[in-house]
């Protein structure tokens, strides 16, 4: 079996492109497509952890839905997960994929204490 392209995404508009490149890249391989977002609680950040969670979730099901759009035939798998080190979650996702695919780093403030980074 062959095995995943990962893309590690963080809702910026380079993680999103290189997300919607994995994709294709995935269909072009007949592969499935795995979809990685680390996150930590941000202690004043907007609400409590359960809500900064479901906001979490929902900024990775959007452009995963997108993707699922435009590539009906790709099997996709997300995976959030909260953690201290985003580095250790993408090289854990990377041993087990084909190709580990990431956007560039970096943000604005606003976003990057809501959203995280998928490589610090």
């Amino acid at each position: 079996m062959t095995r995943p392209i990962t893309a590690g995404v963080d809702g910026s508009e380079e993680s999103l492109a290189a997300l919607d490149w994995a994709a294709r890249e995935a269909v072009r391989r007949e592969a499935a497509l795995h979809v990685v977002h680390a996150w930590q609680v941000r202690d004043g950040g907007e609400g409590d952890r359960d809500a900064q969670e479901r906001w979490v979730r929902d900024a990775v099901a959007e452009p995963v839905r997108a993707i699922t759009g435009r590539h009906p035939e790709l099997t996709v798998s997300t995976e959030v997960r909260e953690a201290d080190d985003p580095v250790a979650v993408l090289l854990a996702a990377a041993a087990d994929a084909e190709t580990l695919v990431l956007g560039s780093r970096g943000h604005g403030a606003v976003v990057g204490f809501l959203l995280g980074s998928v490589g610090r």
